[in-house]
């Protein structure tokens, strides 16, 4: 996986879904981030989604303002991403490269090394399907 991200916009992202990312626990995927990186073909736009979740609550966000060099998945300790993201303040955008539970996360003048865990051992998070509500017919999610 290789992610090119506004850092801002990845900033923002971090610090909403590490909220629900548990503290404390035996399971340590649980204190993680997972990325998932899809690459767009066409008229299909490539996005990066975050999720996190303690186990009783999760979140999705998933992030447009990315350009995904290839794609692919990760789980990074949610502590250490935020503390890396917040630390690169003069940074207008940050490179997210994967290789297996390795992760580096580079800006123009700094590169950091992170080692996550599978991206496979994350719990399922349940999607929610569209739902036309009002007699508009807007669609909610």
């Amino acid at each position: 996986m290789k992610v090119v991200c506004d850092r801002a916009a990845l900033l923002e992202a971090v610090n909403l879904v590490s909220a629900v990312v548990a503290a404390r626990t035996p399971r340590l995927q649980l204190t993680c981030v997972k990325f998932v990186a899809v690459k767009g073909a066409g008229k299909t736009a490539s996005s990066l989604t975050l999720l996190g979740t303690d186990a009783e609550a999760s979140l999705r966000l998933t992030l447009s303002q990315v350009d995904v060099e290839g794609a692919g998945e990760c789980l990074i300790p949610a502590d250490k991403l935020r503390q890396i993201v917040s630390a690169e303040d003069n940074e207008p955008t940050l490179t997210i490269e994967a290789t297996g539970e390795q992760c580096y996360i580079r800006g123009a003048d700094a590169t950091f090394k992170v080692f996550g865990y599978p991206a496979a051992d994350f719990p399922p998070i349940p999607e929610f399907e569209a739902v036309v509500s009002g007699a508009s017919g807007a669609k909610a999610k």
